[in-house]
């Protein structure tokens, strides 16, 4: 190899450089992530395209400038929280979504903007706390509050395993539900079964007390572990510090803005005032 070689490979090398992506950039080339710390980098990241969800109040959500994507398979059932808690980082937002198959498969699960105030993170780090499945496959957006917003940072996950995060096992076709569907499945795998779902009491026989394990939990299942955002909840503009109080389906609260909002319809509508 000549002298006049060496710089015409380098020449070459960057400018095919030019032309491969920045992984992560996109969903299509999202980052692939495990349980506990993952650095990154969005210096070089662009904006993805994809619009907020509406379930994300894009005030506080920020534009998710220069967005990177990971993605995560959920080995066991249980209780998810990602969060952007980095001192040498910056002002993040995080949006999950769960994805079946392609990047045209994206369903909302969850977003944050900004946690509470931690002397150990960056001001206004993200952290968002979902239930997953085992064996589903669920996409992480992180991205900055402006155009100022970006550089490095690192992303914890945790998993904590849950037998059953729903507390629903008598569902066993997972509509979150317990109703008819469920029985027939009891009694398609009526006898000895090890291991099978509708063994409800563990003793590897799906038989009567089985069937009124699902009989006894009629209805749908509870939600629990984790908070849910209605479609048509108020927000404060800025940070989230409400009181709220519940007699029924009546609900009142205030937040830091000073606003008091009621609700008579389980939080599907509110109004103004007491």
């Amino acid at each position: 190899m000549d002298a006049m070689s060496t710089p015409l490979l380098m020449l070459v090398s960057a400018l095919c450089l030019q032309h491969i992506g920045v992984l992560g950039d996109t969903c299509d080339d999202a980052i692939e992530i495990v349980d506990g710390f993952t650095n990154y980098n969005t210096t070089n990241n662009s904006d993805s395209g994809y619009s907020i969800e509406s379930n994300c109040d894009i005030k506080l959500m920020g534009i998710m400038y220069r967005d990177i994507w990971f993605s995560y398979n959920s080995p066991n059932d249980g209780i998810i929280t990602i969060s952007t808690c980095d001192t040498n980082s910056f002002d993040t937002s995080i949006i999950v979504y769960e994805i079946d198959g392609d990047c045209e498969t994206l369903e909302y699960r969850g977003c944050s903007d900004d946690a509470s105030d931690d002397p150990l993170c960056q001001p206004y780090h993200s952290e968002v706390t979902f239930i997953a499945s085992m064996n589903s496959n669920y996409m992480i957006r992180v991205g900055g509050w402006d155009s100022s917003s970006y550089g490095s940072g690192s992303i914890q996950l945790i998993n904590e395993k849950q037998d059953d995060p729903n507390n629903c096992p008598t569902d066993l076709n997972d509509d979150q539900e317990t109703n008819v569907t469920d029985i027939l499945e009891v009694i398609s795998q009526w006898g000895p079964c090890i291991g099978c779902s509708a063994d409800l009491d563990g003793n590897d026989v799906v038989n009567v007390t089985d069937l009124l394990q699902v009989i006894g939990a009629w209805g749908p299942c509870p939600v629990q572990l984790t908070w849910q955002v209605l479609v048509n909840s108020p927000v404060a503009p800025y940070y989230h510090h409400d009181d709220i109080v519940f007699i029924g389906d009546t609900i009142w609260l205030c937040n830091i803005s000073g606003e008091n909002r009621k609700s008579t319809y389980a939080g599907d509508s509110w109004t103004r005032g007491w």
